[in-house]
């Protein structure tokens, strides 16, 4: 019985700690005992309801004091239903006195006091009841346990694939297990690759050359996180980025170009660190167009690009000088109302 009680005021307890702050028609018939002899509290949330009259304190001391009241407002207590030491815990409980009046906390306090005064007294009954309490909260402690553990994977799996996919993308994936291919009217791509990589690959060893490509793309991909594009790959040397997709902007030629300049800034410092006297240079290309993506794969999803949009930005790239950036006809037009930006005809 002391494991019921418990129970109810750890139910008590959290009612009062959340939105609803009480139960407002607590009975016996409120209180069910589901399977594994556990009280849970129902009927709880619809006081507001039931109280619709607008009721002072003022209305009810009148009422009480009226002598036309004569049945008792305190129910008759047996002395031989509870030990003492819980009679009083309920005594206090409805005290006349507001102050007096224990809390949930209080009242949980002096019961497993009482219980545990009490244990030699239990019989069987009880003792099934005290098994049942203690394996239920060491079971919600595990599964409280295994919750945070599943959460914090839960986490990592889902910033990787944040890395892997745009949010949107990754989310449409999650929720429905595919992505539908979209088709774009206006994005424009960038392409970049380092000059004289063969020549550089060739006289250093792949350690070298992991960590060489790894610091470039660590400083690459801390430089784009400040403009609108989305990186869509790197392929050895190549590195592969996209303005317009998957959130679709008016303006991504301008801002594929202002990347394309901060990097270009940035690789005029670089150094190799185990070619130091190697000068570092790139060549870069951007076009603009339409293109279509998806997501291709599902043990290894991959963005991907379709379209000529693509083929054309990697051949801006690929017939680039180094250490320039390269745009086609189509950027121009595009980026020609901001006067930030300076070109040359390439033939010249």
């Amino acid at each position: 019985k002391y494991s019921l009680m418990l129970d109810v005021l750890e139910g008590l307890r959290y009612l009062q700690h959340s939105f609803l702050k009480w139960h407002g028609n607590l009975k016996s018939s409120n209180c069910l005992v589901d399977t594994r002899f556990v009280v849970k509290l129902s009927d709880h949330g619809l006081a507001d309801w039931r109280n619709i009259r607008d009721e002072k304190n003022e209305d009810i001391l009148k009422l009480l004091r009226d002598p036309m009241m004569c049945h008792k407002i305190r129910p008759d207590f047996d002395e031989d239903v509870c030990p003492p030491a819980l009679k009083e815990v309920i005594g206090n409980c409805w005290s006349h006195i507001v102050e007096k009046r224990p809390s949930v906390d209080e009242i949980s306090t002096c019961i497993r006091k009482i219980a545990c005064n009490g244990k030699k007294d239990l019989n069987i009954m009880d003792n099934l009841l005290n098994r049942m309490e203690q394996y239920a909260n060491n079971l919600e402690s595990l599964v409280e346990e295994r919750t945070g553990q599943y959460l914090d994977e839960k986490k990592r799996v889902e910033d990787l694939l944040y890395r892997l996919l745009p949010r949107s993308v990754a989310k449409q994936l999650q929720t429905k297990g595919f992505v539908e291919p979209e088709s774009y009217d206006s994005v424009s791509i960038y392409f970049s690759d380092i000059v004289g990589f063969t020549s550089i690959s060739a006289s250093s060893t792949p350690l070298e050359i992991v960590n060489f490509l790894n610091e470039l793309y660590t400083v690459f991909d801390a430089i784009i996180e400040h403009f609108d594009v989305y990186k869509v790959e790197t392929i050895g040397d190549a590195y592969m980025v996209v303005s317009g997709l998957p959130n679709r902007i008016s303006h991504n030629a301008q801002e594929i170009c202002h990347m394309a300049i901060a990097l270009l800034n940035i690789s005029k410092t670089f150094q190799i660190k185990h070619k130091p006297d190697e000068k570092f240079r790139i060549r870069i290309g951007i076009h603009t167009g339409h293109c279509a993506v998806g997501v291709v794969g599902l043990k290894m999803p991959r963005y991907c690009l379709f379209g000529d949009t693509v083929n054309t930005a990697s051949r801006m790239e690929s017939t680039g000088e180094a250490m320039k950036i390269h745009i086609s006809s189509e950027t121009k037009e595009r980026i020609e109302a901001d006067s930030l930006f300076i070109t040359e005809l390439r033939s010249k």
